[in-house]
């Protein structure tokens, strides 16, 4: 698979900030964070919404923040129905030249609860919660094309840029 690398910019975590005080999130609908103590069936709620959208999360250690520092943010229902997420991970090695440019995204969303600006204001929580961790750098995929994911991003201060992220995986 191949994504074009969007960037943040200068104003993204302004932005964020912006989206949250002003967005609240649908009535029945509150944020949780995923952290050590999260149940296993809600990493499994989270894990089937992200895969029905195609969107592939790392490792649960690594969603949890047990490896590297991350934030992994989901909104529930009441009922407990996990109806989008959007992450971020410090995943690059300590040593190396861009370790504090963090990958962001994973945002997916139900269906049934698009269009209501759901995944912008958790994208907007996820990159507060790692900028609070001392991280300003950003930077995501998008496949070609997708424009409601660029949309999305642009909103957020992300550009695209001339780097591309490949993934090849042996079954």
């Amino acid at each position: 698979d191949e994504y074009v690398q969007w960037r943040s910019g200068p104003g993204t975590l302004q932005a964020a900030r912006e989206r949250t005080q002003s967005r609240p999130l649908p009535d029945g609908i509150s944020v949780e964070t995923v952290d050590p103590q999260t149940p296993a069936r809600d990493m499994q709620k989270l894990d089937s919404l992200t895969q029905t959208c195609e969107v592939l999360l790392p490792a649960g250690r690594f969603m949890r923040g047990l490896e590297r520092p991350a934030t992994c943010v989901m909104a529930k229902t009441a009922s407990g129905d996990v109806v989008a997420t959007a992450a971020a991970v410090a995943q690059r090695h300590p040593v190396h030249g861009t370790d504090q440019s963090v990958w962001w995204g994973m945002l997916a969303t139900a269906p049934a609860h698009r269009g209501q600006g759901i995944g912008l204001t958790l994208g907007a929580h996820a990159l507060l919660a790692m900028a609070d961790k001392g991280y300003a750098a950003f930077f995501t995929g998008i496949r070609s094309g997708n424009t409601p994911s660029e949309t999305l991003c642009a909103k957020l201060g992300f550009a695209s840029s001339d780097h591309f992220d490949v993934i090849a995986i042996d079954p």
